[in-house]
């Protein structure tokens, strides 16, 4: 599982399974689940993700996880890129 915030846009994707889905369904005005062609849940894409979710804190199997600790997408690029 993996979990992307990009700031710029208040957006978090959340995946489950490696790969993008193929298939989109807006689950609400701001939330969109992807399916693989098999109908698997793939991913769930969240906009304006501060007024859906917590994002101070991510809890994993019972052991809560800084948000510090959450690269952004952009810088995570630029780590693995070197630019």
């Amino acid at each position: 599982m993996k979990f992307e915030y990009t700031p710029e846009t208040d957006t978090l994707y959340i995946e489950f399974k490696k790969g993008k889905g193929v298939e989109g369904e807006d689950l609400n005005s701001r939330t969109v689940a992807f399916y693989s062609e098999t109908n698997e849940l793939t991913a769930l894409e969240i906009e304006h993700a501060k007024k859906a979710v917590d994002l101070k804190k991510l809890e994993v199997n019972g052991k809560i996880v800084s948000a510090r600790k959450l690269i952004p997408v952009r810088v995570r690029k630029k780590m693995v890129s070197g630019k």
